[in-house]
């Protein structure tokens, strides 16, 4: 029995340790460059070309092009895990070049996107087309590792479906029972 025990122990840390585990590979966050921040870099791309930077937000677009894939992203602070936070104001959009083509049906639009990648330095909107802006100077990205992240549905978001004893109405005082 207390070998069961012990190895259930050992499963559920391993499966609550995997839960907690970073985005990005432990190999490549120690190449990431922690103090270029997304608002210094935006300001002059091309002196950090050559940087590893982990970024994330919201993808506005996908765009194929000759051999390659760009993604439009709307950035936004990272919080546990490396995941975008929406509680947080934008600084700007950023590109992500990844060198293949890829299944366009995972990268849907306001999906939330974490990548780890070399700095490329800018590129103006209009060399692009189809970029929502033109005169837009995006940081451009290329992708070593990219986080699709996944749009949970929280069970108890809407009404319930049936008032019962320990139903809560927050415009209602007092308890039901």
């Amino acid at each position: 029995m207390q070998i069961i025990g012990r190895s259930f122990s050992l499963l559920l840390f391993f499966l609550l340790l995997s839960g907690c585990a970073p985005a990005i590979s432990p190999k490549l966050m120690g190449k990431v460059d922690s103090s270029l921040l997304f608002r210094k870099v935006f300001q002059n791309p091309d002196a950090y070309k050559g940087k590893t930077v982990l970024w994330g937000g919201q993808i506005i677009q996908v765009l194929p092009q000759n051999g390659t894939t760009l993604i439009e992203v709307l950035q936004m602070p990272l919080g546990l895990r490396g995941k975008p936070e929406e509680a947080f104001a934008s600084e700007g959009k950023f590109l992500i070049m990844i060198k293949e083509y890829l299944d366009l049906s995972r990268f849907d639009k306001e999906k939330k996107i974490t990548v780890a990648g070399e700095i490329q330095g800018a590129l103006k909107g209009e060399e692009i087309k189809s970029l929502s802006e033109k005169d837009y100077r995006y940081p451009l990205i290329l992708s070593e590792e990219i986080h699709l992240w996944k749009d949970y549905l929280y069970p108890y978001s809407g009404p319930q479906p049936y008032p019962g004893p320990y139903w809560y109405d927050p415009t209602q005082r007092g308890f039901r029972f």
